[in-house]
């Protein structure tokens, strides 16, 4: 019975050793008076802003006005618990906007922040000198190393998040980087990231006019969100050489349903274990899990590399 004991200690202190690094989880949170999640015990490697009423709009609330407080509040939490930071560069202040009026994301958001700025023609000329000045103001407040990386846009394949022009989003994406790396060399420019289009969701035909625009020399990573029923289906999105990065994976098909509560987290466990799959495959992580040994199970913990088990069984 000692050894017993000491064997299951010993194998969940060899488990617990052995956790999915939190290099490969990142977050949004949207609210800056809860817990910090890695003080709680939620660890994880990177915020991602877009969710944190800082957008570009939440800032330069005027010509040449800029309010930093919100933004250096969470950067002061990064900072100090040792995440690095993906700002989310987004949404059109409504004073700069080319159409201040126009809704955007079915009214939940001001008018016209998602539209390209007024002084960016549809062609993509123009000066874009209100995409500049921000640029410039961020990085001149922030100072290199704060922020690691800026996103190109939030999901533009939605017209309810972009009603602009390719060729603009190019536009923005070129002064963007060029601005933000004279001021620091090291920040990564990740690309628009789309959720999928095409039949099934399963294409990237946004992200391949992005690039045929001319857009990936002026992006270092190209991001996509997963929003997919078969994690697998990820995989065909894959066409593009630059590194890659997804920031949003997830299952589509959750249910608040009491009744279809059992068969919702047995198919989301599943869908945990391909989706890990799927990320192997592409070479994104080193943990491998088959499905059928991971029906019924509610976490993966990777023991080795390119092998993995599954977690604590569920019971009824």
């Amino acid at each position: 019975m000692k050894r017993f004991v000491a064997a299951m200690i010993l194998l969940s202190a060899s488990l617990a050793a052995a956790q999915i690094s939190p290099q490969f989880f990142a977050m949004h949170i949207n609210r800056n008076t809860d817990p910090w999640p890695s003080t709680v015990g939620v660890q994880f490697s990177s915020w991602r802003s877009v969710a944190s009423e800082v957008k570009w709009s939440d800032i330069n609330t005027a010509p040449g006005v800029y309010d930093w407080t919100n933004l250096d509040k969470w950067l002061s939490f990064t900072a100090a618990n040792g995440q690095t930071v993906l700002y989310t560069f987004y949404f059109t202040p409504s004073w700069a906007s080319q159409c201040p009026s126009c809704t955007c994301n079915s009214g939940n958001e001001p008018p016209g922040g998602c539209y390209p700025p007024n002084d960016l023609n549809s062609d993509g000329t123009g000066t874009d000198q209100h995409v500049k000045d921000f640029i410039t103001a961020l990085m001149q407040h922030e100072g290199p190393g704060k922020i690691q990386y800026i996103e190109i846009w939030n999901e533009p394949n939605i017209p309810a998040e972009y009603g602009g022009t390719v060729a603009q989003l190019v536009s923005m994406a070129r002064d963007v980087r060029q601005i933000a790396q004279s001021y620091d060399p090291n920040i990564k420019i990740t690309s628009p990231p789309e959720t999928g289009d095409g039949k099934g969701a399963t294409k990237m035909l946004y992200l391949g006019a992005f690039l045929s625009a001319g857009g990936g020399q002026y992006v270092d990573v190209i991001g996509l969100h997963g929003y997919v029923q078969n994690p697998e289906d990820l995989i065909t999105r894959i066409n593009a050489t630059l590194p890659r990065w997804r920031n949003t994976d997830r299952w589509a098909n959750l249910s608040t349903s009491p009744k279809a509560a059992g068969a919702n987290q047995a198919l989301a466990t599943q869908f945990l274990c391909r989706l890990t799959n799927s990320r192997d495959s592409l070479s994104a992580t080193i943990c491998r899990c088959c499905p059928r040994r991971c029906r019924g199970f509610t976490s993966l913990t990777t023991i080795r590399p390119r092998k993995a088990i599954c977690g604590a069984r569920t019971r009824a």
